[in-house]
């Protein structure tokens, strides 16, 4: 039989509370922890994308393709809609656009190229290396973001200069949005690392087309003198060799004395300007190509018993011993007109350097290399000098105000035509001893 009830009333609504706070802080840590996640991968993606930049920029060799990955990589992690980069002139003092998404051919044609004084606010963050950033458009009271964002109905944009390693502005690398837009501090960190990077390849880019530039530059002034030398050395000749002629008649009639002496001086300048044109005519050959080698296996020693008759009379004339030194008899395998000059150059300035003494063309065989050597006992040259002698027109010890022996185009003839065989040539000396 039912005599009655107890009941227990207990009060859950802070417990309740309780739980709904626990499952808010749960959610919110959950939601944390995803935005976290997307952030880290959101700038993993980013440095990814900058080190694919870094090497597109190695491998790719067009600068306006390279800037167009640069700004795609800025509006990707912007989510921007529209964007630009600006390179600066400093001559004009202009900003023009260089690479470019989303505007249309009436934006480009108004604001592709902009006057600096135009657009105050992107001249002084150039001039303060400082960003600009314009949540929305219409406070600003630069009239020039104003009317560019009206063109396009932009709401907000960011521009952050572009500069050299030294520090020389380049340009801007701008992304726009239709939308009020606010940037993260990680979001502003990887633009400027995407910034450094567009200066770094607009710096190297600008580097290479000028190395370009001057090299083309120089080999087209390289081939004008080679031209220039050749005509010249060419048209020369003929009156050289009249001359000469009629200085030989004049040393053949009979005249005082003192004319005689006149006329021998004559002689000598008349050939150390034949000789002079050989030189320039023989370089010109070389610099234009027209000079071939022609390869073959041929002995040594007939070839320094050879010089060493075209130079007795000369030798014997000074007083001074040529001797032949070989190991052997060896065969070279190179070109023998053009190893015959390379020694005759070098044997013809060891005669004229060598007042007194001896000298020895030497041969020595070391496995398949072969050797030559000239070697005198003449005045010698300083240490410092010897880097420069190979040099045209370089002469030891002789101003450019003094008299001359010869023109100093011998070594730079001897040094072309080894280049050209792929032999190594060296020079030793000693002031004094040869």
């Amino acid at each position: 039989n039912i005599m009655g009830s107890v009941s227990v009333d207990h009060d859950v609504t802070e417990s309740k509370h309780a739980e709904v706070r626990l499952r808010e802080a749960v959610e919110q840590a959950q939601g944390a922890e995803a935005e976290s996640r997307a952030a880290l991968a959101a700038e993993l993606a980013a440095m990814k994308r900058l080190h694919d930049l870094s090497t597109t920029a190695i491998k790719v060799g067009d600068l306006q393709v390279l800037l167009e990955e640069i700004l795609d990589a800025t509006m990707e992690l912007h989510a921007a809609d529209f964007g630009s980069v600006r390179l600066f002139d400093a001559q004009s003092n202009t900003l023009r656009i260089a690479a470019q998404r989303g505007f249309d051919q009436e934006f480009l044609d108004r604001f592709g190229e902009v006057d600096c004084r135009d657009a105050p606010m992107w001249a002084s963050a150039i001039a303060r290396h400082e960003r600009v950033i314009v949540d929305n458009v219409d406070s600003p009271s630069d009239k020039f973001l104003q009317a560019g964002a009206r063109q396009i109905n932009g709401r907000a944009m960011q521009s952050t200069p572009l500069f050299t390693a030294e520090d020389a502005p380049l340009g801007m690398l701008t992304t726009g949005f239709v939308s009020p837009r606010s940037f993260s501090q990680n979001e502003l960190r990887l633009t400027d690392l995407y910034a450094r990077q567009a200066g770094i390849a607009i710096e190297r880019k600008r580097a290479e087309a000028a190395l370009v530039t001057a090299r083309d530059s120089a080999d087209r002034a390289n081939k004008a003198k080679s031209h220039f030398l050749r005509a010249a050395s060419h048209d020369l000749r003929q009156p050289v060799q009249t001359l000469a002629m009629l200085n030989g008649v004049l040393r053949n009639v009979e005249i005082d004395a003192s004319i005689q002496t006149i006329v021998q001086r004559q002689g000598e300048a008349i050939d150390t300007m034949a000789h002079l044109l050989d030189a320039l005519l023989n370089i010109s050959k070389l610099e234009s190509g027209a000079v071939k080698p022609q390869i073959s296996d041929f002995p040594v020693v007939p070839l320094l018993t050879k010089l060493r008759q075209e130079f007795y009379s000369l030798l014997a004339g000074k007083g001074i011993e040529l001797n032949i030194d070989s190991d052997g008899s060896p065969s070279i395998h190179s070109d023998p007109t053009l190893v015959g000059e390379i020694l005759r150059n070098l044997l013809s300035n060891a005669v004229k350097f060598t007042p007194q003494g001896s000298i020895t063309l030497r041969c020595e065989q070391d496995q398949e290399t072969v050797r030559l050597e000239v070697i005198d006992t003449g005045v010698g040259i300083a240490r410092d000098e010897l880097p420069l002698i190979f040099n045209e027109f370089y002469q030891v010890g002789v101003e450019a105000s003094e008299s001359r022996q010869g023109y100093g185009l011998g070594l730079g003839i001897v040094q072309r035509m080894a280049s050209m065989l792929q032999a190594g040539i060296e020079v030793e000396s000693d002031v004094g001893k040869g």
